[in-house]
């Protein structure tokens, strides 16, 4: 997500608020140019990432050293994300840990699903706060030697968070106008 925002596109840059003629607020939406475009530079992003997890090609990822630690470089390399036991596959607790180790492989299901989410909660007593991020799921398979796993990995991402202020309402006190 990091990469398709770029440095180019403000989060603040998203809203497109509409005011009268006295500067008080009366629209707040989403640009949908913006948010197509972002949407679609994320699921694009992801989607070259994972085909080249899939191929094996780590030193075309365009992902963060740190999300890579956790791998066996020359794993990555064979298109392998991890090894697994023999015991495991069979489902043998006293086996789990002994045996040769099996590869896991990553397959693109072809599942890669952006949106944007908002939540807008009250603050105060004419001020809203606006919550925008961005709905990642993934579909991907892992394949073992004897079987295969469908895997949905979803994530929220937080893109944005704005308060909007309003203007303070007049209140009615019997026959008197309190500001």
């Amino acid at each position: 997500v990091t990469e398709s925002i770029g440095e180019d596109l403000e989060a603040d840059s998203l809203f497109l608020i509409t005011k009268d003629s006295n500067g008080e607020i009366r629209s707040i939406d989403l640009d949908p140019v913006k948010v197509n475009r972002l949407l679609s530079n994320t699921t694009n992003s992801i989607q070259v990432n994972l085909q080249h997890i899939e191929k094996g090609e780590v030193d075309k990822l365009t992902l963060m050293d740190d999300a890579l630690r956790d791998y066996d470089p020359n794993d990555l390399k064979k298109g392998v994300i991890g090894n697994i036991p023999t015991g495991v596959i069979f489902k043998n607790a006293l086996l789990s840990n002994l045996g040769p180790k099996f590869p896991i492989r990553l397959k693109i299901m072809g599942d890669i699903i952006t949106n944007i989410k908002t939540k807008v909660t009250n603050y105060g007593i004419n001020n809203a706060v606006i919550e925008v991020s961005i709905q990642v799921d993934v579909t991907t398979q892992a394949i073992l030697p004897f079987s295969s796993k469908v895997i949905k990995v979803s994530s929220d991402i937080p893109l944005t968070i704005k308060l909007m202020q309003g203007n303070v309402p007049s209140y009615y006190f019997g026959d008197k106008v309190l500001q």
